[in-house]
């Protein structure tokens, strides 16, 4: 917690920074990314709470897309991993062919949403799957579905939410089905009862 209390005043210095004596926007790219990642997204949160991250999140994107991709790579510079092809996974050349298909002195614009899910840099990969999880639980809030629950829907996937009810006992729940499940803890093999 002490962590996420430091990055989030990083990040006000850095946005106040910007607007009031015009310094560089890098600090809150980079800085808010980082803070964004270690942030509380889910649990116990008010729809306040949830509309502010996404709201920071929301300014964080707009100020990548202000930048060239040249700049973005000096901010966040590609995981060095080569063997991507190998796996069908993104990697070093995939990002980099991916950066060269953009204009290199242009800001990267509306093209900032392809680049947060196809560039390879821990960090980045991170930021994109903690936006979704945000728009999920403002989902939510409104009494809607979430994204991936409507997905499962779809492609008759079925979903099991993990419970605890008042004595402490953990079960499992299916939506489709509505029943519940005990959960067993498996023993280990190497132990056996004994008679």
């Amino acid at each position: 917690m002490i962590k996420n209390e430091v990055y989030e005043r990083a990040f006000e210095r850095a946005i106040t920074k910007k607007l009031y004596s015009g310094a560089s926007i890098v600090p809150v790219i980079s800085i808010g990314v980082k803070y964004i990642n270690i942030k509380e997204i889910e649990g116990k949160l008010t729809r306040t709470e949830v509309e502010m991250t996404f709201e920071e999140m929301s300014l964080i994107i707009t100020c990548m897309s202000c930048r060239t991709p040249r700049e973005f790579i000096n901010i966040f510079p590609i995981l060095k991993v080569y063997d991507g092809d190998k796996f069908g996974e993104k990697d070093y050349y995939s990002t980099l062919s991916l950066i060269k298909a953009l204009p290199q002195d242009k800001p990267l614009g509306p093209n900032i949403n392809k680049l947060l899910f196809e560039y390879s840099n821990l960090d980045i990969i991170e930021f994109p799957i903690r936006m979704m999880l945000t728009s999920d639980s403002l989902c939510r809030f409104d009494g809607k579905r979430g994204i991936l629950e409507e997905w499962t829907e779809e492609n008759n996937v079925p979903i099991y939410r993990k419970y605890t009810d008042s004595q402490g006992k953990k079960f499992i729940f299916d939506p489709m089905k509505g029943k519940t499940l005990k959960i067993r803890k498996k023993l280990p093999d190497h132990l056996r009862v004994l008679k």
